[in-house]
């Protein structure tokens, strides 16, 4: 999982959210106070005070707020592999262990950190492990099952799109129309980002720069690092840098 940017605010009169394309990662909202509206192919919404709103990776919507109202919120953006949603979820957060408590704590830590990245990410995995535990979120069935054992196990492996289509028992040209219609991504695409998800995990666990490059499969430190930015918008070693540094503020406190 990686945490892209977060905020704990109050919006102004002329906000809205236009995502004319799949924006690739979640959005993340828990409104405290206002009246905003949700639309996509799918279906429109009223979004409620209190539930947990996670927004389209891989689908276009808007997001509007009624003229007047006082638009206040915990938002987050969420980059997380093998969860691809293609239309807005609610989720009451009385139906997890803790979630309200999860999300107060997160609008605390924003108000009160200089640095809250490293506890926001670890709240955000304790909910979406609850919300996969309880079923509310479960990942695209191409993503799942044999493909995703696959990709676990060979991180750093060049894994050919016929041995993830032998996996499931297609086709190479079928399974490629198949993951662009369910996913919206070539398994390519899949590859690279599953490599890079594995490498922000070997960065935390303290391995260095060229072993995590290495241990997904790059043998040229060039490459890895634009592939990395590419994704993540930042370097390894800023990611790195940032984790290590938000790790030793929790671990003074």
């Amino acid at each position: 999982m990686e945490l892209i940017c977060w905020g704990h605010t109050t919006q102004n009169e002329n906000w809205q959210v236009k995502a004319d394309h799949a924006p690739g990662y979640i959005r993340v909202y828990q409104l405290d106070s206002g009246t905003v509206y949700y639309e996509d192919s799918i279906q429109a919404v009223t979004l409620q005070k209190d539930l947990i709103y996670l927004l389209p990776s891989h689908n276009t919507f808007r997001l509007t707020k009624e003229p007047g109202s006082v638009f206040r919120c915990l938002w987050l953006h969420v980059n997380l592999y093998l969860l691809l949603l293609q239309t807005i979820h609610s989720i009451d957060p009385h139906h997890l262990t803790g979630a309200d408590e999860l999300f107060s704590y997160m609008k605390s830590v924003i108000a009160g950190e200089a640095n809250p990245e490293y506890i926001i990410s670890r709240c955000l995995e304790i909910f979406f492990y609850q919300c996969q535990q309880k079923g509310f979120l479960n990942p695209p069935r191409l993503l799942s099952g044999k493909i995703a054992g696959l990709l676990e196990q060979e991180p750093g492996m060049h894994l050919s799109v016929a041995k993830l289509a032998e996996a499931e028992g297609y086709t190479a040209e079928h399974y490629i129309r198949l993951l662009k219609k369910e996913c919206g991504m070539t398994p390519y695409q899949l590859i690279i980002n599953f490599r890079m998800a594995k490498a922000c995990s070997f960065l935390c666990e303290g391995f260095s720069i060229t072993q995590a490059a290495e241990l997904t499969g790059y043998h040229d430190i060039k490459t890895f690092e634009r592939a990395f930015k590419k994704c993540y918008s930042r370097t390894a070693s800023e990611y790195q840098k940032n984790y290590k540094s938000f790790f030793n503020l929790l671990s003074s406190e």
